[in-house]
């Protein structure tokens, strides 16, 4: 269980640290909204700072209880404003998407974790 919640922990770290850093550089198209280029440049930079602290809790996931559950408790949060947000608009299919991941992931790396840190 311990290498399928380290796996899925990846995947997450791949998810916000690798696909936010080209977001943070390249920002929105030059004809967006500068306020908006800015929240989507900030957000982008959350993410890699959530994938940093996810790989840095990869590790040793049984010990990193409080670390882990806040980043997981953040990306959930994140999934729950993007459904929020689906009431002002129709989303794309890849933010379907990446809210599934946020709504997902979260409960079962916590559940997985918690199973991991309670065998040790």
């Amino acid at each position: 269980m311990k290498m399928t919640a380290q796996i899925l922990t990846g995947a997450l770290v791949f998810f916000g640290f690798f696909l936010g850093v080209p977001s943070v550089i390249n920002g929105l198209p030059a004809d967006a909204p500068t306020m908006l280029d800015n929240h989507f440049r900030f957000f982008a930079g959350i993410w890699i700072g959530v994938g940093l602290g996810l790989a840095y809790c990869i590790k040793n996931l049984e010990h990193a209880t409080v670390l882990f559950r806040g980043l997981l408790l953040t990306i959930f949060i994140g999934g729950v404003a993007r459904i929020i947000g689906f009431t002002a608009y129709d989303p794309e299919v890849r933010m379907i998407v990446a809210t599934a991941i946020e709504l997902i992931f979260p409960p079962a790396l916590v559940w997985m974790q918690s199973r991991i840190s309670h065998e040790t």
